[in-house]
């Protein structure tokens, strides 16, 4: 990866831990550095027991593959595992440079994970979902009230 991209990179994280942070001013949003990407998500969430869950993936790009991304964050958190005690949730947001909407892309168990509601009928390990940044953050602030 090249620096440009790298650069491009971070922007986008520094935007959406932004954005997260906008949204959850009680919890501490940030980027992890590049020498802890191994063990972190693109962009970790403290002080929030529910937001903390998550594992955040991101993709800004011409033609973003949130799937590629999604399956990346899955095997991370394998990884990752050992060194976790919370049970971590892939999350990936990404844009479509030149669009304003930011999306998120995630499997269906995991919004019934954050929703705390019963698994859907069907294979949720199987179903991706999609939705846009904003109802996403909603359902998170739902989420922290509870069921």
């Amino acid at each position: 990866m090249g620096a440009m991209q790298r650069r491009k990179g971070k922007e986008y994280e520094r935007a959406v831990a932004l954005i997260l942070r906008s949204a959850f001013p009680a919890a501490d949003v940030r980027r992890t550095s590049q020498a802890d990407r191994a063990g972190n998500s693109d962009v970790i969430v403290t002080g929030s027991p529910l937001l903390e869950q998550l594992w955040l993936e991101l993709n800004d790009a011409r033609a973003p593959n949130p799937l590629a991304k999604l399956e990346q964050a899955e095997r991370d958190i394998e990884l990752a595992a050992p060194s976790n005690r919370i049970r971590r949730l892939p999350v990936v947001i990404w844009h479509r440079i030149r669009e304003r909407s930011h999306q998120v892309t995630t499997r269906l168990w995991v919004l019934d994970s954050l929703r705390a509601v019963p698994p859907a009928p069907c294979d949720g390990a199987a179903v991706v979902v999609t939705m846009e940044l904003q109802e996403f953050i909603g359902l998170l602030g739902a989420g922290e009230l509870g069921p």
